[in-house]
């Protein structure tokens, strides 16, 4: 697997992730606590978006960092460009979208849905 880091004003954002095959994902690494929970979406720098679709990948995404604990969620790249998403009223250079529009979210993730079922 080849990662080639992303950074916007010496900062560390993500990165892309590309297999073998060519196939790839963008992803943004950040807290749980930057999501923008006014409108409970992620965002993503709009710039990293556009250079995902030129790069020849379909999908980006935000990989979470919460202690030693790494959950992912990810969507198609046009989601973000879609009707359900939004400009970062805080910063208009990111584009957001609701978390229940990821395709792909750490409570579809099998253990996850196991440890709820045992708490109940």
């Amino acid at each position: 697997m080849k990662i080639t880091p992303h950074n916007v004003n010496f900062k560390h954002q993500g990165a892309w992730y590309e297999l073998a095959d060519g196939r790839g994902i963008y992803l943004a690494h950040r807290r749980m606590s930057q999501v923008l929970a006014k409108r409970n979406a992620w965002c993503i720098e709009r710039i990293a978006l556009e250079d995902t679709l030129k790069r020849g990948y379909s999908f980006a995404g935000v990989l979470v960092k919460d202690g030693k604990r790494r959950v992912m969620y990810a969507t198609r790249v046009e989601d973000f460009f879609g009707e359900a998403s939004f400009s970062n009223p805080k910063n208009i250079l990111q584009r957001c979208l609701p978390l229940s529009r990821f395709l792909i979210t750490p409570s579809m993730n099998r253990a996850n849905v196991e440890a709820a079922m045992k708490l109940r």
